[in-house]
């Protein structure tokens, strides 16, 4: 339900929204289980822009104190990384 008004309009993927349409070959590939938890899904994408080896800080971040973690995502220029996630 997150990412469906973002698209609606445009009646494209997410990817097409957030890239303006220009193709972008992803720069890693990540995989999920829909039995866990989105939160950790994300948490683990960010821990890996960030170099972490693991999420669990990330994933604190992300409840607790979003802005801090996209300041620092985008003061070590991480913000531009491209990943595709497949179910």
């Amino acid at each position: 339900q997150a990412l469906i008004p973002e698209s609606a309009a445009a009646q494209s993927s997410l990817a097409e929204v957030m890239m303006n349409g220009v193709p972008t070959r992803p720069q890693k590939m990540v995989t999920h289980n829909w039995g866990n938890l989105f939160r950790d899904l994300v948490a683990a994408i960010c821990a890996d822009a960030l170099g972490e080896e693991e999420y669990s800080q990330v994933a604190f971040m992300l409840d607790h104190d979003f802005h801090k973690l996209e300041q620092l995502l985008r003061k070590m220029g991480r913000l531009s990384l491209t990943y595709w996630v497949c179910a």
